[in-house]
C-alpha cells in the first residue's frame, strides 16, 4: 500500500518569527562591531596623543641635558618666564644647549644653539613649538627654526629650584643655573569627557655639568611619569 505523504512549507506565523529573531540578531551584531570600532578608535586617539606628548617631553628633557654649561660663561643662557594668558599661564623657556642636528642644513652652523619652547596659538587649539637658533648673538634679534612639536597642548608649566624654593620663573639677570628644572606639559583630553594627558619630568641640571652631547643615557637623572586615561566615557 502506497502511502500519500504531504510536504508541507513553513507558515506565515513562521516566517515571521524567523524574520523577527535575525533582524534582532543583526540589530545586536551591528551595534557590537560599532561599540568595538568606537572603543578601538578612542584606544587609538589616546595612544596617539600620550606618544606625541612623550615625543615632547623626551625632546625637550635631551636639549636641558645638553645645556651650556662649560666654556666661555657668556655663552651660557637660561632664562624661564610665566605670563599669564586668560584664565592659564604658560611657560616660556629658553636657553643654549649643544646640538647635532643642524637647523639648517645647507648653511654653516655651530654646535651651539639657542633654544625656545612655547605655546603658541593654532586655530582653536595651542600647539608646543621648538625654536632652534644657530648662531646667537647678543647684538641680533632671536629667530631660527620654528618647529611644532605637539598639537592640542592645554599647558606648558616650567618650574626651577635653586636649592632652596621653588619658583614660575628663572629672570635673566639670574647668576647661576638652577639646580633642578621640573616640566609638565598637559595634552587635551583626546576624547570627549575623557581625561587629559598628564606627564611630569623633573632634570637636574646640577648632574649635567661636563656632560656632552646626550648619547642616550640619561645623564640627567630626569625622573618623569605620564598619566594616560584608559578609557572615555
Amino acid at each position: 500500500m502506497t502511502m500519500n505523504r504531504r510536504h508541507q512549507g513553513f507558515t506565515l506565523a513562521e516566517m515571521m518569527v524567523a524574520s523577527t529573531i535575525g533582524a534582532f540578531i543583526a540589530m545586536v551584531s551591528i551595534a557590537s562591531l560599532r561599540a568595538i570600532s568606537a572603543s578601538s578608535a578612542t584606544v587609538d586617539s589616546v595612544v596617539s596623543r600620550a606618544s606625541e606628548v612623550r615625543y615632547a617631553m623626551d625632546m625637550l628633557r635631551r636639549d636641558l641635558v645638553n645645556l651650556q654649561q662649560f666654556g666661555d660663561t657668556s655663552n651660557q643662557r637660561l632664562v624661564g618666564l610665566y605670563v599669564q594668558e586668560g584664565d592659564m599661564g604658560t611657560s616660556y623657556l629658553t636657553f643654549r644647549a649643544l646640538c647635532r642636528n643642524k637647523a639648517r642644513s645647507d648653511q654653516p652652523e655651530a654646535e651651539m644653539y639657542e633654544l625656545s619652547y612655547y605655546l603658541q596659538q593654532d586655530q582653536d587649539h595651542s600647539v608646543l613649538v621648538r625654536q632652534q637658533w644657530p648662531n646667537p648673538q647678543v647684538d641680533l634679534e632671536p629667530g631660527g627654526v620654528v618647529m611644532t612639536i605637539a598639537e592640542n597642548v592645554q599647558l606648558f608649566f616650567v618650574r626651577y629650584y635653586d636649592g632652596q624654593l621653588w619658583a614660575e620663573e628663572w629672570p635673566e639677570d639670574m647668576e647661576n643655573l638652577p639646580d633642578l628644572v621640573e616640566i609638565t606639559i598637559i595634552g587635551e583630553a583626546p576624547t570627549q569627557g575623557g581625561q587629559p594627558i598628564t606627564e611630569t619630568v623633573m632634570v637636574n641640571i646640577a648632574r649635567t655639568v661636563g656632560v656632552g652631547e646626550d648619547t642616550g643615557t640619561d645623564a640627567s637623572g630626569a625622573v618623569g611619569s605620564i598619566t594616560a586615561p584608559t578609557g572615555a566615557e
